[in-house]
């Protein structure tokens, strides 16, 4: 019996993290992305979500209104998680 995390199981990890600091966010999320990377035996999947977490994490954000960044980002991760 497998301990993986699912696709699913990822998007609902990140729609209910709710952080008030961006960054404690992008940590957050990067190390849930990570263990699902981790779990992961298509190398081309493990490609394409490495290059989503540089692109969407990675990101420079602005100080002001975090939790409107985060809603954003949060969006963006889990609309381009579902297309994988």
């Amino acid at each position: 019996m497998s301990n993986s995390l699912t696709k699913q199981d990822l998007i609902e990890q990140i729609k209910y993290l709710y952080e008030t600091d961006i960054g404690d966010f992008k940590r957050k999320t990067t190390l849930y992305l990570n263990r699902f990377i981790e779990d992961q035996e298509s190398s081309d999947l493990k490609n394409k979500l490495n290059d989503l977490k540089h692109t969407v994490l990675y990101q420079e954000i602005s100080n002001e209104n975090q939790v409107e960044n985060i809603d954003k980002l949060r969006f963006q991760l889990i609309e381009e998680l579902q297309k994988l």
